[in-house]
């Protein structure tokens, strides 16, 4: 399973990608189905002062329809993504937590392997991408 855990801001997606694999006794060059039951359990709303309450379904985690792995968090907490091998019924799971916008921070910004210029960490200050205090000029 990929990834083993996910931190994801609210209101975005991640995907997560899986492959038991199977094996046919009798006949080594089967193709074996992935067949696969995704569910959301362990949903755990954490408010602003940080206290744990439960949630209801659906409330931090949410499996995008039509879409399989495919996840949006959908409130402030933790949750746990189960993925069922039916033939097997073997199960994989993903622990998930969903923060408010502005918890995770970048520890150096580039693109196409190049760090990002001044001016554009500037940018990412005045449109709250980043602190004032989270970047240095090198």
């Amino acid at each position: 399973v990929e990834p083993d855990n996910i931190l994801m801001i609210e209101g975005s997606e991640s995907s997560i990608s899986v492959s038991i694999s199977r094996f046919n006794l009798y006949n080594d060059n089967a193709t074996l189905d992935s067949d696969y039951t995704w569910s959301i359990v362990d949903e755990i709303a954490i408010n602003e002062d940080g206290e744990a309450n439960a949630a209801n379904k659906g409330d931090i985690l949410q499996l995008v329809a039509g879409e399989e792995g495919k996840i949006i968090g959908t409130g402030i907490g933790t949750a746990t993504v189960v993925i069922k091998d039916n033939p097997t019924e073997l199960t994989v799971s993903v622990p998930v937590e969903v923060v408010k916008k502005g918890e995770i921070r970048p520890i150096e910004m580039a693109a196409d392997g190049r760090i990002a210029r001044p001016i554009n960490a500037k940018s990412a200050v005045d449109n709250g991408y980043l602190d004032e205090d989270e970047y240095t000029v090198t």
